[in-house]
């Protein structure tokens, strides 16, 4: 989470291009998740509270907020905001919780793959259990948050999804199930021929960013 705060030109100037102006907003919507720039002095504590909560709201990410020089000048009567609130966690689908058994009862020899997200989620704990239950091997990528206790007996190292050959081709020669936890699967550094995983290997994915669930399997098995 990340809010940007950027000066602007006077308002009234923009109009003829005045020197250390620009498309701010514009700008930043190339890396950001929302962009405003300030029209009235009365909105900034909205706009801000905006901000904020768009930032920290999951996925997680930057925010932009232009303030021109007159706005920023202007006086106004303020009430103090309350931040806002953001409640990211949500109850699993019924049917995705049944299909995911169903691969976990049939798996002959699952792994699991940890990553920034166990750590955003906060569920180490759960994942350690998880891991247990099912008495899987779990390996972290390698540039990650420690996603899992690194002296678990489970834990057997990292596996950088930036090399699938030899490293993640290794790791998944003879896995039919994948279970990849807060885990961007296959995010290549570098272009291969082949596959990092055997035909008809299946994936279980959890995540909470929606972008990153069966983003990327299709062309990873393929």
């Amino acid at each position: 989470p990340l809010i940007i705060t950027t000066g602007q030109q006077d308002s009234r100037l923009l109009l003829h291009d005045p020197h250390l102006t620009g498309d701010i907003v514009g700008i930043g919507k190339r890396y950001a998740k929302w962009g405003c720039e300030l029209v009235h002095a009365e909105d900034i504590a909205a706009i801000v509270r905006r901000a904020f909560k768009m930032s920290v709201q999951y996925p997680t990410g930057a925010t932009v907020v232009s303030c021109p020089q007159d706005v920023m000048q202007r006086e106004f009567d303020y009430e103090p905001m309350e931040p806002a609130q953001v409640f990211t966690r949500v109850r699993p689908d019924t049917r995705a919780v049944e299909a995911t058994l169903a691969v976990l009862k049939d798996a002959k020899n699952p792994v699991i793959l940890v990553e920034g997200g166990v750590t955003r989620c906060n569920a180490h704990a759960e994942a350690v259990k998880f891991a247990e239950l099912i008495g899987a091997p779990v390996y972290a990528t390698w540039i990650s948050d420690v996603d899992l206790p690194m002296d678990h007996d489970l834990y057997m190292g990292d596996a950088d999804p930036m090399v699938p050959a030899p490293g993640m081709q290794a790791i998944c020669k003879d896995v039919d199930v994948i279970i990849a936890l807060g885990y961007p699967l296959f995010s290549h550094g570098v272009h291969f021929h082949g596959s990092a995983v055997a035909p008809g290997t299946k994936f279980i994915k959890l995540d909470e960013n929606p972008w990153e669930i069966d983003k990327g399997t299709t062309l990873a098995a393929g």
